[in-house]
């Protein structure tokens, strides 16, 4: 891994139908950092996220990995994994079936051995802190379950391991976006969450966009943010210093706000309700 690497988001346009969602977007963000992104309904956030997990195709800009200045910089396409606010479990099929659907591995034969494959759901898992059972129908989950089972198999998409996790494999992704990860779950699995997105800042080298209704996100484990407003951006800057009540008009898609904000975060503040 490149140290200076950063996703690098340059002028991203999308229109459907008569709706202009995305107007050049242009985002900044190294690499191994978890970013927010946040704003009022239909500001084009998960719009965004889509166009980076491939889900639809941006109308004009690009979105690379880009390392180095000047004549040494490079670029390349990054491998992405994500987890959509649909979730996109197959809820008749096993917990299992889910984690591992097209991610099986098969051995020199070609054959895939179930006891390995099992046990590395499992492994999974526990990188997440889950301990679900295998067999159990996707559908019969509590939601934030199958919430932070999305989480578990985006991470395992992405190659991550945590602890004596499962390990990378070759489709390994240096991108993670989330879009309101958050938004149904209680207290208590909202901090495991939280604890869940700083660990995989701080033990990997993969890159988190979260997409976020939750002001208190940003302060709990966010290094940087971008607010947007009707698909554009109102501002990007790290997340130190920005307090809640700031968040909130920001989201609110409030733009007199944005000066304040910048000179908070020079301030280096720490978060707070006003």
């Amino acid at each position: 891994m490149n140290g200076s690497e950063r996703l690098v988001i340059e002028n991203v346009h999308k229109t459907m139908g008569a709706v202009r969602a995305l107007a050049g977007v242009s985002v900044a963000v190294p690499r191994g950092t978890v970013h927010g992104i946040i704003g009022h309904n239909g500001s084009g956030k998960s719009t965004l996220v889509k166009i980076l997990a491939g889900v639809m195709p941006a109308d004009e800009g690009s979105y690379l990995m880009e390392a180095g200045e000047g004549a040494a910089r490079t670029a390349r396409a990054p491998r992405v994994a994500a987890v959509f606010q649909d979730l996109g479990l197959a809820e008749d099929m096993s917990v299992f079936d889910n984690l591992l659907a097209n991610y099986f591995r098969r051995n020199k034969l070609g054959f895939i051995s179930m006891k390995p494959e099992r046990a590395r759901a499992r492994a999974v898992m526990a990188g997440g802190g889950l301990n679900l059972p295998l067999d159990l129908e996707a559908g019969r989950l509590p939601e934030a379950e199958r919430v932070m089972l999305c989480v578990a198999r985006a991470m395992m998409r992405a190659g991550v391991a945590l602890g004596n996790g499962f390990g990378s494999h070759d489709a390994g992704a240096d991108l993670l976006v989330m879009d309101e990860p958050t938004s149904s779950l209680p207290r208590e699995e909202l901090e495991r969450f939280r604890g869940l997105v700083k660990r995989l800042r701080d033990e990997t080298g993969v890159t988190t966009l979260i997409v976020t209704h939750n002001p208190t996100d940003i302060g709990a484990f966010c290094d940087g943010f971008t607010a947007l407003k009707n698909g554009q951006v109102l501002c990007t800057q790290e997340a130190g210093g920005v307090t809640l009540a700031m968040l909130a008009k920001l989201m609110a898609g409030q733009s007199a706000i944005v000066e304040d904000a910048a000179e908070a975060a020079a301030g280096a503040a720490p978060l707070s309700q006003s």
